[in-house]
């Protein structure tokens, strides 16, 4: 079962977050075995970016036996959604740490929104609902802690936080202070860049959207036309069943 609001949560987390992620150290860094990114303070492993990919490969595999294939495609590469749950993790360490040092809270939105996620997935499996939940749970936190961050910070300025975009966007500002002034360093087996004042991938991709997290981890195929799909069609096609998701 697909989300209704996928194209919302992608512009809020990808889009108003990414403007503040300046300061990633990429190229030549040494890492640690097992380190996939150093976020300030939070180290984020290998493992906890690889042990949910099989499983959400699985889940994608499965609604492309049942469903029509989205916007053309059936499949794809396994590579992009690495990638992109590692810059969505990063993106969930980053606003973790603003909001410990503002004092915010989530508040029951947050809980809420967990909860209605939970139907989502309909009668897939458990192991692929949680994979998919590790993104999802991510999405979630980054688009409730930004508005949460900036509700503290214009009550604590002396203003009344009654438009919601605006606390927001204050979130995002306090973010990008925060970027600033703290190192966050991606692996680059990973294959991501700082492009713009945002995270992507090394080489752009194409994808599909499925799910609330899927619409993150794919990149948006709605401009690419038959040619250009079919293309990438034949591609994805071409991988081993080992680089391949659905």
């Amino acid at each position: 079962m697909r989300s209704q609001h996928p194209r919302t949560l992608r512009a809020l987390a990808v889009s108003a977050l990414g403007l503040s992620l300046t300061a990633c150290g990429v190229a030549g860094t040494q890492f640690e075995p097992g380190v996939a990114a150093q976020v300030g303070e939070t180290t984020l492993l290998v493992k906890e970016v690889d042990a949910p990919i099989a499983d959400i490969c699985a889940y994608f595999a499965d609604q492309a036996a049942t469903q029509a294939p989205l916007q053309g495609a059936s499949s794809f590469p396994r590579a992009q959604i690495k990638q992109k749950l590692t810059a969505l993790l990063i993106q969930r360490a980053i606003v973790e740490q603003v909001i410990a040092e503002t004092g915010a809270e989530l508040g029951a939105d947050y809980g809420s929104a967990l909860a209605d996620l939970a139907d989502v997935y309909g009668d897939a499996p458990e192991e692929q609902t949680e994979a998919m939940g590790v993104g999802d749970e991510a999405v979630t936190y980054i688009n409730i802690g930004l508005g949460a961050i900036g509700s503290q910070l214009l009550e604590d300025e002396g203003t009344q936080a009654t438009d919601p975009g605006a606390a927001f966007q204050r979130g995002a500002q306090a973010v990008q202070e925060w970027i600033e002034s703290n190192d966050v360093e991606i692996n680059p087996v990973y294959g991501l860049k700082v492009d713009g004042g945002d995270v992507v991938p090394v080489a752009d991709d194409v994808s599909v959207a499925v799910s609330p997290f899927a619409a993150l981890a794919a990149t948006d195929t709605e401009a690419a036309g038959p040619d250009e799909q079919a293309e990438f069609n034949r591609y994805v096609a071409s991988l081993p069943d080992t680089q391949r998701c659905g």
